[in-house]
């Protein structure tokens, strides 16, 4: 798939994956219980956490695919399982870095407050990201 592809599959299936997650269902809310900060960022600073969510999401979702490359992993669902761990071993690190900071940053506050529940909900919406986007480039292929 040419790399027009791959980022146009990837573009439409995060607006889906969001839209539904976020703004429909409020997944984090119920995960995390955190409503004032989950409205902080996907509310009051909607357009930067739209673009830091694409792209962050989108490098978790890449170095998934190549550890699975490396590892030549084929199926599915174990390419699933390899986005879930490799999400879990990233935002787990990130948690512990930010639970270790005395500032006001944004993810400072989200991890404190939401803890592992913050780790969970990364798995969620990178793994139904992942699977829709691999859904969206089977359409775009075909």
């Amino acid at each position: 798939m040419d790399i027009q592809r791959e980022i146009s599959a990837y573009f439409i299936s995060y607006c889906i994956v969001t839209l539904i997650i976020v703004y429909i269902f409020k997944i984090p809310q119920i995960i995390t219980g955190e409503n004032k900060l989950v409205n902080e960022y996907y509310y009051t600073n909607s357009i930067s956490s739209f673009f830091l969510d694409l792209v962050l999401i989108y490098l978790y979702i890449k170095m998934a695919s190549y550890i699975a490359k490396v590892f030549k992993i084929k199926t599915t669902y174990k390419k699933i399982f390899v986005v879930s761990f490799i999400t879990f071993i990233i935002s787990s690190s990130f948690m512990f870095l930010f639970l270790k900071q005395n500032n006001n940053l944004f993810f400072t506050r989200w991890f404190k407050s939401a803890g592992f529940y913050a780790v969970l909900y990364d798995i969620i919406i990178v793994t139904s990201l992942f699977i829709v986007n691999n859904y969206t480039q089977s359409l775009i292929v075909n």
